[in-house]
């Protein structure tokens, strides 16, 4: 992987947990029904904080061991509680958070061996993460359906519902780019993985090219195809994003992630021909 492209993936997933802390922000109403696990779950969240600063490999992977045996404690306990879903999606970005150290470390040695023991470590932690995202976006898929069905919710409730259902969606096809790159770029199966996550992308692009998140998906429907070496298809993409219109902040950060990325992959094509 070249520098620059992993230093964007790296980003996806600064990305997504602050899109997935979304899901932690607690109803008003909610707050005094149960304040001891109300206390627990924010000192779960603010373990893989500090694990994320740690600047010790080491240490940093035993606070994001302590975060992930904390996350799942309070989702076997209280499986139905209101915060189900947001420790669900906790323990997912923990299980996210410490695979990269495990890929890192495969990345980083001259042993066949611990290159071989890391990247399965990471697959089976990307395999649980998955499953947890997954878990929200069937709950959250089911509560739409069954608002749809009754006409209940406000047109407030609804609208966050579908955003939240955006970024469960969004977090899975993320886990499926990484799960990609826990296997070792020769074996066919990462270049799969990377297809299926460049589609699953693509269908939130289309379902959702309107929002933000939308467009997020589409910049990273394009570096799969980068990482596949489909040089032109990714170009285009990157270029479709840099024909939004300037001057909205949150907009310009991402045409300069699709510039960073274009700039890269015309150099990796370019280097090829050589």
């Amino acid at each position: 992987m070249k520098p620059l492209v992993a230093k964007l993936t790296a980003n996806l997933w600064i990305t997504t947990v602050w899109l997935a802390c979304s899901f932690a922000v607690v109803p008003d109403s909610l707050l005094g029904q149960s304040e001891q696990l109300q206390d627990k779950f924010e000192n779960s969240i603010k373990s893989i904080e500090t694990a994320r600063r740690e600047p010790d490999p080491m240490q940093r992977e035993r606070v994001l061991r302590d975060a992930i045996r904390d996350v799942q404690r309070l989702v076997e306990q209280h499986p139905n509680h209101d915060l189900a879903n947001a420790a669900q999606l906790q323990l997912g970005n923990a299980n996210v958070e410490l695979a990269r150290e495990h890929v890192k470390r495969a990345n980083l040695t001259e042993s066949t061996d611990v290159k071989k023991d890391s990247r399965f470590k990471a697959r089976i932690l990307l395999s649980d993460a998955m499953r947890s995202f997954e878990v929200v976006e069937k709950e959250i898929r089911a509560e739409l359906e069954r608002i749809d069905s009754v006409d209940l919710a406000d047109r407030m409730t609804l609208n966050k519902l579908r955003g939240d259902y955006l970024r469960a969606k969004l977090l899975i096809a993320a886990s499926t780019e990484e799960l990609a790159e826990a296997h070792d770029p020769s074996e066919e199966k990462r270049d799969q993985l990377l297809a299926a996550a460049a589609g699953q992308y693509n269908v939130l692009y289309k379902s959702y090219r309107t929002r933000l998140a939308g467009l997020y998906a589409r910049l990273y429907e394009g570096r799969c195809l980068q990482k596949r070496q489909e040089f032109d298809k990714a170009l285009a993409i990157y270029d479709e994003l840099l024909d939004q219109p300037a001057g909205i902040a949150a907009i310009d950060t991402l045409r300069k992630k699709a510039s960073d990325l274009a700039a890269s992959c015309r150099q990796e094509r370019d280097s090829t021909k050589d």
